[in-house]
C-alpha cells in the first residue's frame, strides 16, 4: 500500500514540477504534438484553447487545486477545480468545481472522475480532461465564449491596477526584466516563454508587435489613467503584455520578508556588519523540487551569499534594499 501512495505522489510531484507554475517554453513546443499549440489562449480568440492556469498541491489534505482559463483573462476570470486524491492507489478520484466553475461541471466533472477510476488515468491526463470538460460546459452555454471572454479581458484591466497598487516595485522590477530582455541581441532565445498575445497566427513570435506593447507601458503611477479607456488597442496590448508578466508562473509578490534582517545580513556577501536600511520589497521565485534546480543548488551552495541572489531552501529570493 505505501508504494502505491508513494507511485501517486510521485505522479503528482512529476506533474506540479513539470509544470513549475510557467508558461510553455520553444522546447515545450518541439516535444511533440500539443493540442494548444499554436494558439494556447493568446489574442486569437477564435483559435484559443483554454489552459492550466496554476497547479497547487495541498498534501495535508490531498487536494490539487487547477485553475483553467485562458492566457489572456485576468486568474480571478479563472475556473478553480478540485482534485481529490486519495493516497490509496486503488481509492476513487473526486473532482468538483469550485469558483467560477461553469453551469454543468458538476455532471462533466463526475463522468471525469468516473472514467479514471475505471481506466486508472494518470494524473498528467486527467488535468487534460478536466480541461476539455470544462470547454465542453462554456461551449453548452455560450457557443462563442471564446470571443466572449476575450472581450471581457480587454475591457477590464482592474487585475492590473489592483497588483500595481499592492506590488508596484515588484511590477516595475517584471517590466525592467522584460524590457532588458527584449532589448538583447539575443532575445530570440532569451524571451521564453514569449507571450501567446503576441504570436502570429502560425505560432511564430512577433517581436514587432511585442516592442509597440512595451513602448506604450505606462508608468506605475500613471496606470490608474492609461487603463481608464481600454478601447484602445495599444491600450490592450499593453493591457495583455503587464497580465503575462505579473503571471510568470512561479514568481511571487511578497509585501513582507520571510526573513529577518539578521538572517540577511548572515547571508550578505559583505557580512554581518553590512548597513542595510528597512527592505523595499522581495519577490520570490518557486523552483519546487525541480531536480536541476536542486542539482545546481548542491553544486552552489557555498556562493548562495551572491547578492542580491540568495538560495533558501528550495527557493531563490530577490530582495532589494534601501542602503543606508
Amino acid at each position: 500500500m505505501a508504494e502505491m501512495a508513494r507511485g501517486r505522489d510521485a505522479e503528482i510531484a512529476a506533474l506540479v514540477c513539470g509544470f513549475n507554475g510557467r508558461f510553455p517554453t520553444r522546447q515545450d513546443r518541439t516535444c511533440g504534438p500539443d493540442r494548444r499549440q499554436p494558439a494556447r489562449g493568446g489574442a486569437n480568440a477564435a483559435g484559443a484553447r483554454m489552459v492550466p492556469r496554476w497547479i497547487r498541491w495541498n498534501e495535508p489534505e490531498r487536494l490539487l487545486s487547477v485553475g483553467i482559463g485562458f492566457a489572456f483573462e485576468a486568474l480571478e476570470q479563472c475556473s478553480n477545480v478540485f482534485v481529490y486524491i486519495p493516497s490509496c492507489q486503488n481509492a476513487s478520484i473526486l473532482i468538483f468545481g469550485g469558483e467560477n466553475a461553469p453551469a454543468g461541471a458538476g455532471a462533466e466533472l463526475e463522468a471525469v472522475a468516473n472514467r479514471a477510476a475505471e481506466k486508472q488515468t494518470p494524473i498528467n491526463v486527467l488535468i487534460d480532461q478536466i480541461v476539455e470538460a470544462v470547454e465542453r460546459c462554456e461551449c453548452s452555454a455560450d457557443s462563442d465564449y471564446h470571443r466572449t471572454k476575450y472581450q471581457k479581458a480587454l475591457s477590464d484591466f482592474s487585475d492590473i491596477l489592483a497588483f500595481a497598487s499592492k506590488n508596484g516595485k515588484t511590477l516595475d522590477l517584471l517590466i525592467c526584466l522584460a524590457v532588458a530582455a527584449n532589448r538583447s541581441f539575443r532575445r530570440v532565445t532569451i524571451f521564453d516563454p514569449f507571450p501567446d498575445c503576441f504570436m502570429d497566427s502560425t505560432g511564430a513570435e512577433d517581436f514587432r508587435k511585442l516592442d509597440d506593447a512595451m513602448q506604450n507601458i505606462p508608468a506605475i503611477n500613471q496606470m490608474a489613467s492609461k487603463f481608464s479607456d481600454t478601447s484602445s488597442p495599444t491600450v490592450q496590448n499593453a493591457g495583455l503584455l503587464l497580465r503575462f508578466l505579473m503571471d510568470m508562473k512561479g514568481v511571487i509578490a511578497k509585501d513582507e520578508l520571510a526573513m529577518d534582517l539578521e538572517t540577511l545580513k548572515k547571508h550578505s556577501i559583505d557580512g554581518p556588519n553590512v548597513s542595510i536600511s528597512n527592505p523595499v520589497f522581495e519577490l520570490q521565485l518557486e523552483h519546487g523540487h525541480d531536480p536541476e534546480f536542486e542539482a545546481a543548488f548542491g553544486r552552489h551552495e557555498s556562493m548562495v551569499k551572491l547578492r542580491p541572489f540568495m538560495a533558501h531552501r528550495w527557493k531563490i529570493f530577490i530582495v532589494f534594499f534601501d542602503v543606508a
